[in-house]
């Protein structure tokens, strides 16, 4: 896309996955956006709607640098979930999903922090949003809930997938295995709560636990120790009916 003139109401500085995404997201509305060419800050954004797709350290200097007063007819749009929210014309718009430059975000469930700005949830909404609005940020469980059964398990499927290529299976067919297995666990969770969790350490099997514990050893060490700390805890969770003491 090219870029057009700042008289354009939508703006968007950030090329990467939320940027890429962001930018199909308003094209398939058929609506106009501009791509912030670099070096935009000599001359930013002073209406509309700019939509901050960076590293969370360069949203933080350009709300400290750029926008410490924002302008009376903007409004900016951040997607870094660790940062606070700092002027009632500053939101948070953060994608509770792994993004990249596919993914349509009309699909995708976000966290809308900021004050409860109608002009603006109609904006969010007219154009395809979806979203649970709060008006402060949620304390740090949010994040780390968000990385814990999102990214840790990213890396656990990963894991997952390697180890049964190694015993021989395809890479399609360990993914179909896995993509099954993934599913009807969380669903037996989802229904059940701690009750729905399965296997080796929810039934005692503490030899397997060992096993396969020494076996993850000559392979990581660090995803052995993982094994086996994961194992206890969901032991412990199953005896004492909570996850979280």
């Amino acid at each position: 896309m090219k870029p057009i003139a700042h008289d354009c109401s939508i703006h968007i500085a950030g090329t990467g996955n939320v940027g890429g995404a962001l930018a199909d997201h308003f094209v398939r509305q058929d609506e106009l956006c501009e791509i912030l060419p670099t070096g935009w800050e000599s001359d930013p954004p002073k209406k509309g709607c700019l939509f901050l797709a960076l590293p969370d350290d360069e949203v933080e200097r350009v709300l400290r640098e750029i926008y410490p007063v924002v302008p009376p007819g903007l409004r900016i749009t951040h997607f870094a979930g660790g940062l606070q929210v700092v002027h009632d014309r500053v939101h948070l718009l953060h994608p509770f999903a792994s993004v990249n430059r596919a993914t349509d975000l009309s699909r995708i469930l976000c966290l809308w922090v900021g004050r409860n700005d109608t002009s603006f949830r109609r904006f969010l909404t007219e154009h395809r949003f979806r979203f649970i609005h709060r008006t402060a940020l949620p304390g740090l469980g949010y994040h780390t809930a968000a990385v814990i059964a999102g990214n840790f398990t990213q890396y656990l499927y990963a894991a997952g997938l390697e180890l049964l290529e190694r015993e021989g299976f395809s890479e399609k067919e360990a993914d179909a295995l896995l993509e099954q297995l993934v599913a009807s666990s969380i669903s037996g969770v989802r229904t059940h709560g701690i009750a729905g969790l399965t296997g080796p350490a929810v039934r005692g099997d503490t030899a397997v636990v060992k096993a396969e514990t020494a076996f993850l050893a000559k392979r990581s060490a660090p995803l052995s120790a993982i094994y086996r700390e994961l194992s206890k805890l969901i032991a412990t969770a199953v005896r004492d009916g909570e996850i979280l003491p």
